[in-house]
């Protein structure tokens, strides 16, 4: 029986030392910010306290973009240049915007309504779904394509890149 959305969520929003496990380099750092992301939307969502959800959806927010920035600007551009690369570079576009129209709709909306726990509950279902598929096919992959060297490299181009992405978001 495949894992249901809580399964993996659970698992990816993990504290312990399997964050990243067997991952390097930027893959392991895109691992890390997975859970921290991950386990920063379960706690939103779970909490009845309004001022909570005020307090934490904005950094939620901005943290998610910068992580997508970098991802599309360093990760996945370097990667395309790899045979068997493009469509899962081509896979995660896809997601990104799908993702940004999300975030975009939760922004129209007030935090203490309905909807908008409706729409984070989505937000976070789609998190998971790109997190495990990131995490369970495309980092593996990649990471044995491009070897260990270059997953180091890209760390610092992808850093740069979040970095630059967090300025402008504030």
């Amino acid at each position: 029986m495949p894992e249901s959305i809580d399964d993996i969520g659970a698992r990816i929003s993990r504290t312990d030392t399997s964050v990243g496990e067997g991952l390097c380099g930027v893959f392991k750092e895109l691992a890390e910010e997975h859970g921290e992301l991950t386990l920063m939307m379960r706690n939103t969502a779970e909490s009845s306290n309004k001022g909570r959800r005020r307090n934490l959806y904005p950094e939620i927010r901005r943290r998610l973009l910068a992580h997508e920035y970098g991802e599309l600007k360093e990760l996945y551009p370097a990667l395309s240049i790899y045979d068997g690369m493009r469509e899962m570079a081509a896979t995660h576009s896809e997601d990104t915007f799908e993702l940004a129209a999300m975030i975009k709709e939760l922004d129209s909306l007030p935090l203490d309504g309905e909807r908008w726990t409706e729409q984070f509950q989505m937000l976070i279902e789609l998190v998971i779904q790109h997190v495990f598929q990131e995490e369970t096919e495309f980092f593996p992959k990649a990471l044995d394509r491009i070897g260990k060297d270059e997953a180091e490299r890209l760390r610092g181009f992808y850093e740069s890149a979040k970095l630059d992405a967090l300025n402008q978001l504030g």
